[in-house]
């Protein structure tokens, strides 16, 4: 179904040195969702999936498995990442990548796999990309389709081969984090063939204030298909791991699946599980910073949702796991010089205790760290 992530095996590069975070999720949700010809259907959807980052990496993978109203079935595995391959003060060589493989009782197949090589520039929160973009996708047509809209579940239609198309590109994206707001500009253009091209214009806001995380996102596309779409998703937190997630709005067709545009409105809870490492706390501030793998460490409420940005992370929040009752140790491996960095405590921009500080573009403080050379 179009709403579940059809993002899926990613290209991650994974460097030495510890995991910084994982996040184990599993979420159940149910209500009306369209499938791959665009046809809407009621159904419930069981998602779990693992989130994992470090410094210089992030990835994802989910699987999901719907069963609807009338008895038919669709499911889909996806993955994605994207990681930081050599950086030189504001500007790294970055990789993104992702894949994904869906299948349904209708008969259809797809498949997409994709490679985006790119460059970031940095500056504060703000951070603007550049990318390269190399598509491919494939979808099977079953031989036979239902003439009412209802599953063929007596006598399930069989596919008869995939048809594949490639497709690339350029992308741009800009991007900034100020305090618990996160905001993106985006713009896409793809080409499959001299007469086949396709231009998409997206914004997405996101806000995380008091554990609640909320994301809009708009989209209008021109080319082979003028389309426009939006959503809302939400999560409210109900205890320290399980929360509410509600999801409404559009998303866009595939030109390479031949996926339709798709409609949903979904209501569910999430189970998020965080993976604890298995070090030692240690002092709140490392005396004599090396380079090389440092710790760095917050003491907040007990049970509070705590993500680091840095400019080692392209300002971008990363998860922190709490290690016992009101203390986030996260390990950061940096080469020698300044950087600076601080944490997002419940959606609160927070600034940690003991280090020297400096004036943000925001209005704000954040935090230096001093790295020595050998």
């Amino acid at each position: 179904m179009r709403n579940r992530a059809t993002q899926a095996m990613a290209l991650l590069v994974m460097g030495p040195g510890a995991v910084q975070a994982q996040q184990v999720n599993l979420g159940i949700s149910g209500g009306q969702v369209s499938d791959e010809t665009g046809a809407v259907h009621a159904g419930a959807t069981i998602s779990p999936g693992l989130t994992w980052s470090r410094p210089g990496w992030t990835g994802r993978l989910g699987l999901s498995g719907t069963v609807l109203r009338t008895g038919g079935m669709i499911g889909g595995a996806a993955a994605e990442g994207e990681a930081s391959l050599l950086r030189s003060g504001p500007v790294a060589l970055v990789l993104g990548g992702f894949g994904s493989a869906a299948a349904s009782d209708l008969g259809y197949r797809a498949t997409a796999l994709a490679v985006a090589p790119g460059l970031r520039l940095t500056g504060g929160y703000l951070s603007a990309d550049v990318r390269a973009v190399l598509r491919t996708g494939g979808e099977g047509r079953p031989d036979r389709t239902a003439s009412s809209g209802f599953l063929p579940l007596p006598d399930r239609s069989t596919s008869s081969g995939m048809v594949w198309r490639d497709a690339r590109g350029v992308a741009a994206t800009l991007a900034g984090a100020p305090g618990p707001v996160e905001i993106s500009l985006g713009w896409t253009r793809m080409q499959s063939d001299p007469s086949v091209s396709w231009t998409d214009l997206t914004a997405t806001a996101g806000l995380a204030l008091g554990g609640i995380q909320a994301r809009a996102i708009t989209g209008r596309r021109s080319g082979v298909a003028r389309e426009s779409w939006g959503s809302l998703h939400a999560r409210i937190p109900l205890t320290r791991s399980f929360g509410a997630a509600v999801g409404v709005g559009s998303q866009p067709s595939d030109p390479l699946t031949g996926r339709a545009a798709a409609r949903f409105a979904t209501v569910g809870v999430e189970l998020s599980l965080p993976r604890r490492g298995a070090s030692a706390i240690s002092p709140r501030r490392p005396p004599g910073l090396r380079p090389g793998t440092n710790r760095v460490v917050l003491k907040a409420r007990p049970g509070a949702r705590v993500e680091l940005l840095a400019d080692w992370t392209n300002w971008r929040p990363n998860p922190v796991l709490e290690a016992s009752p009101g203390v986030y140790p996260v390990d950061v491996e940096l080469a020698p010089g300044i950087h600076r960095f601080a944490f997002r405590v419940d959606g609160r921009w927070t600034v940690p205790p003991g280090y020297p500080t400096e004036p943000d573009e925001f209005g704000g403080r954040r935090a230096l760290l001093r790295v020595a050379e050998k």
